[in-house]
């Protein structure tokens, strides 16, 4: 049972009067059982490989967030993209799509995933689509109706890539 601005009844009585609840990440996933207001979950979904080596690129080659996942001893990163893979032990995502899930490997995590993303609620846009994507949340979801589609377009871009090659 959620408690306190989770609450069914805290988020039904907000929702009547005009106010939204967003939450990034997956910390959402599990929140529309827990309401009787509207309720529906937003998925971007990138190509895996595009999104792996955009994170290769941004936390190996770049070093960004302060090189948090480079060994102690490294000036620069030495890894390859799949040296890179294995350094990481994977590069497992779907936690995201099922958060309080035993570990990826079990079926347990595998069956949350799955019924997550059949889910009634959520809704995707790929961002090979992306514009495509907005548009039908615009024109489909009331809640959306009046986004900036200039403004929001602007948060999925990404000032890394530019300067990196490999």
């Amino acid at each position: 049972i959620c408690k306190g601005i989770f609450a069914n009844d805290k988020v039904g009585e907000a929702y009547a009067s005009g106010k939204r609840l967003f939450a990034k990440g997956s910390y959402g996933m599990g929140l529309c059982s827990q309401t009787n207001a509207p309720c529906s979950y937003l998925a971007v979904l990138r190509d895996p490989f595009d999104r792996f080596m955009s994170h290769y690129k941004y936390s190996c080659l770049e070093g960004a967030e302060g090189r948090a996942l480079w060994a102690p001893e490294w000036k620069y990163c030495p890894l390859s993209p799949l040296q890179w893979y294995e350094y990481l032990d994977g590069d497992e995502w779907t936690y995201l799509f099922a958060p309080g899930a035993p570990a990826s490997a079990s079926k347990c995590h595998v069956d949350a995933v799955k019924n997550n993303l059949q889910s009634a609620c959520m809704r995707y846009i790929l961002t090979e689509k992306m514009d495509d994507g907005l548009m039908k949340l615009k024109r489909h979801l009331p809640d959306f109706s009046d986004m900036d589609m200039k403004y929001i377009k602007k948060q999925f871009t990404n000032g890394s890539a530019a300067g990196m090659t490999t």
